[in-house]
């Protein structure tokens, strides 16, 4: 799938600089500017736009805004929960 280029510079300049980037409404209306309606096939797109951006990503339920993380980043966020959860329950 194309994505607009612009938004794929934006979010890795964003994640590159601040570790996260944010886009709104109008943006990711434009990201999916060419993906039907269907809410599987808008989700998919998403997280194919982020596996290109090397990112993972966090949406609302409606896709009115998105949040983008490095990857690594959310798989260290996660060890960490389940770490911190071990730790929790052994304790």
């Amino acid at each position: 799938m194309k994505f607009p280029p612009d938004l794929v510079g934006r979010v890795r300049s964003a994640l590159a600089s601040k570790g996260f980037c944010f886009l709104n409404t109008d943006e990711i209306h434009r990201l999916l500017a060419s993906v039907s309606h269907n809410r599987t096939a808008r989700h998919h797109a998403i997280e194919e736009f982020a596996e290109i951006c090397g990112a993972h990503v966090e949406t609302t339920p409606h896709l009115k805004s998105a949040r983008f993380v490095p990857e690594a980043a959310s798989q260290r966020d996660a060890v960490q929960s389940a770490e911190d959860l071990r730790h929790s329950v052994t304790a």
